[in-house]
């Protein structure tokens, strides 16, 4: 839900709304793209996974063995990538 959000709010104009599963496929793809597979990862255990209500910082940084503050500031980087790359998608797609 929380992405899904993300997602609806960086779309530029509201004539090119996507649906749920076109978001959750340039979601998808953008996470792929990104060099540092760690915030893949975190937004898998943060976002994706069935049990997520149990996927507090602490248990993701354990899981991905780094720090409760790297996970997080890596989540940050990713929202801020996956910001860019949103954009550039969407924009793309006007074309």
């Amino acid at each position: 839900e929380e992405l899904h959000d993300f997602v609806e709010n960086s779309q530029i104009a509201p004539e090119g709304a996507k649906t749920y599963d076109e978001e959750m496929d340039i979601t998808t793809s953008a996470l792929n793209a990104l060099k540092d597979k760690r915030i893949k990862k975190i937004f898998e255990r943060r976002y994706f996974y069935d049990h997520k209500k149990e996927s507090t910082w602490k248990n993701i940084s354990d899981g991905l063995g780094i720090s409760i503050q790297t996970a997080i500031n890596l989540h940050k980087k990713g929202l801020r990538l996956l910001k860019n790359q949103l954009k550039d998608k969407i924009n793309i797609d006007k074309d």
